[in-house]
């Protein structure tokens, strides 16, 4: 007897398609799969994945994490693979706080994480961009606009949100934009803008939270024990520590 609080087998069953891997014709339709994965409202996922090639002792990162987060109804988290991670929140500001205050960090390692959408597998989820609050230097007089601060943030990566204090009439040292990035391209450490004279202005880019990143190729995630790229270890540094704000 079915219980009136699970569905019956057709409809957890629902628009299957069973096929002998021998013979093709041999082939059993079961219409409607909405209901196989489907999921209650009180599950709140998102999944992640540390950008490190260095091996994760996963108890550890699961105790410090959750210490981190402090949520107020708790969290749960199962490895799916080595250094990617499922994680179920059971409130929604809970999750909402964590995806919104990130980039996190373990161990000095760029823990990147998305909100599982109702219906997504979490396996198939890029997990290859991070955002980060960067702040803007060196901006001269004549373009310390919303505009331009705008546009220097589009350069940087995917637009997110520019501060809203940074045009609250106050004088700022710099201005600060929210841009995801591609973890696996160089950082960018600055640009230049040209005046109405010709001259060309340098602009400097401090990056809030940054994780450890290689100061030879700029790429977060390695230092020169991993780095796959052919660099000169003898030739200058381009990169450096001064890229993270506060330095």
């Amino acid at each position: 007897m079915t219980s009136p609080m699970q569905p019956d087998l057709s409809t957890m069953c629902a628009n299957l398609t069973l096929a002998d891997v021998d013979d093709e014709d041999l082939t059993i339709q079961i219409t409607d799969n909405t209901t196989l994965h489907a999921k209650t409202d009180d599950e709140i996922y998102a999944v992640g994945r540390l950008v490190t090639q260095k091996p994760v002792r996963f108890a550890f990162f699961q105790d410090t994490m959750a210490r981190v987060w402090m949520p107020s109804m708790g969290v749960n988290m199962t490895e799916l693979q080595p250094r990617k991670y499922l994680f179920r929140f059971y409130h929604e500001k809970d999750i909402s706080r964590v995806i919104t205050e990130g980039p996190w960090t373990y161990e000095q390692n760029l823990l990147i994480m998305k909100r599982v959408q109702p219906g997504e597998d979490p396996e198939s989820i890029p997990l290859t961009h991070a955002e980060f609050w960067i702040q803007v230097h060196s901006l001269p007089v004549g373009f310390r606009s919303e505009v331009v601060v705008t546009m220097i943030g589009s350069f940087l990566g995917t637009l997110i949100q520019v501060d809203d204090r940074n045009f609250d009439g106050l004088m700022r040292m710099f201005y600060r934009v929210r841009v995801a990035i591609d973890v696996a391209k160089p950082l960018k450490k600055q640009m230049k803008l040209k005046k109405d004279n010709g001259d060309w202005a340098f602009i400097d880019f401090k990056y809030e939270r940054l994780p450890t990143f290689y100061f030879l190729c700029g790429v977060i995630g390695h230092g020169d024990k991993f780095c796959p790229k052919d660099v000169d270890v003898t030739a200058g540094k381009p990169y450096g520590a001064w890229m993270r704000a506060g330095s």
